[in-house]
């Protein structure tokens, strides 16, 4: 096809759409949703992209698995410090099962957690306790019978950054 001064410019307007394509078929794919006791494949509730999109830098997760793959405990290696997303996705079939876990997780990680909004969840609660080197903010969340608790280290934009990172990761997880 030849250009010409009527095409061209239509050409150049579509070209940043044909680029921007790769690129949101690429995003379709990490939008998937986990399955329940799926073991370490709920690792992928975040990925490093959606780490980078909140401005933190990770490589890819490991995890450790347990409660017969219903629970995964995933660490993402960062320059920033330790970032930590555990899963509990099957281990509760019943709303006031999830609620006990949810007061683990959270007694877990210690600190003093306030209700926060997030929408879709059941239950939010977030902390930033913690001072020097151990200086963690959390947020542990219920939607349905699923509980994530995600935790990265403090700074001025950490609780922002949880709560997108919240909002990406309840996006993934069916309710149950």
């Amino acid at each position: 096809m030849r250009l010409t001064s009527v095409t061209r410019p239509l050409v150049r307007a579509a070209l940043p759409l044909m680029l921007l394509a790769p690129a949101a078929r690429a995003q379709k794919k990490t939008d998937s949703t986990i399955a329940p006791g799926s073991g370490a494949a709920m690792c992928n509730v975040l990925e490093p992209a959606d780490f980078a999109r909140v401005g933190l830098s990770v490589g890819a997760a490991t995890g450790n698995v347990d409660d017969d793959g219903a629970s995964a405990y995933c660490a993402y290696p960062s320059p920033a410090g330790k970032i930590e997303v555990d899963v509990f996705y099957g281990p509760a079939t019943t709303a006031p099962q999830a609620i006990v876990i949810a007061r683990t997780a959270m007694g877990e990680v210690g600190g003093q957690f306030k209700p926060v909004t997030l929408a879709g969840a059941d239950e939010a609660q977030i902390t930033s306790d913690g001072a020097g080197a151990s200086a963690f903010t959390s947020i542990v969340f219920r939607r349905g019978t699923a509980v994530l608790s995600l935790g990265i280290p403090t700074s001025p934009r950490a609780r922002d950054q949880l709560l997108a990172l919240a909002r990406i990761a309840i996006g993934r997880i069916h309710r149950t």
